[in-house]
């Protein structure tokens, strides 16, 4: 009877032990699960970089450009006036240059024009035919370019210079054939109105001290 009596107690023991057991492992078990379903670290998303654009170079010098026409230069070019837009466009191909086509005025008005500026030189293009020299397609060797350019507010002259069409000398030797081979569609009096109009631009930017394009380059016909 006692020896039941131990063994009841004894299997109550461990049956006691093995719930702990039980409890225990399922307490570990539910631990685990929590770990494995916490969040992940979030990584930081890198800032992108600002880059910095710096703004273009403000130019040295501006420059209206205005020309006057008169009956004789109407003679010999079907456009004349396009004396006025190569030059600019030659001016405009440096940097350092602010440069405005601003039409057609007489020299009195020039003036007027330069004494009303406050910073922009006004360059003149006179282009005008010999008096004395009968009008027509041949007369255009006679004609020259009566180049000027006015300070700003006082209408000084700080540049004049005439250039004879055809006759320049103080071109680069040579120069007269690299237009013409740049401008295949220009002829005989068109390339000596451009060549005179690539030296005007070109006296002008020597006079600041602006350093030339290169000279080959197709102009708008």
């Amino acid at each position: 009877m006692q020896y039941r009596r131990y063994r009841v107690i004894f299997h109550a023991c461990i049956l006691a032990v093995l719930i702990l057991l039980g409890s225990s492992f399922g307490d570990a078990q539910s631990g685990r699960r929590v770990a494995k379903g916490s969040p992940a670290v979030a990584t930081p998303t890198p800032t992108p970089e600002i880059v910095e654009r710096k703004p273009p170079p403000k130019p040295d010098f501006k420059l209206k450009v205005y020309a006057d026409i008169d009956i004789g230069g109407t003679f010999g070019f079907p456009m004349p006036e396009r004396m006025q837009r190569w030059t600019v466009e030659r001016l405009r191909r440096t940097t350092l240059l602010d440069v405005l086509d601003a039409g057609s005025v007489n020299r009195r008005d020039a003036i007027k024009q330069a004494k009303a500026e406050t910073e922009a030189y006004v360059v003149l293009l006179e282009l005008q035919s010999d008096p004395f020299s009968q009008y027509g397609t041949t007369s255009v060797r006679a004609m020259s370019i009566h180049l000027t350019v006015y300070h700003p507010a006082s209408a000084k002259v700080k540049l004049k210079r005439t250039l004879a069409l055809g006759q320049n000398s103080t071109r680069l030797p040579g120069s007269a054939s690299v237009i013409q081979a740049c401008n295949p569609g220009l002829y005989g009096n068109e390339i000596l109105l451009l060549e005179a109009s690539i030296e005007a631009a070109d006296t002008v930017m020597s006079n600041f001290n602006v350093p030339l394009p290169s000279l080959c380059r197709g102009v708008g016909l």
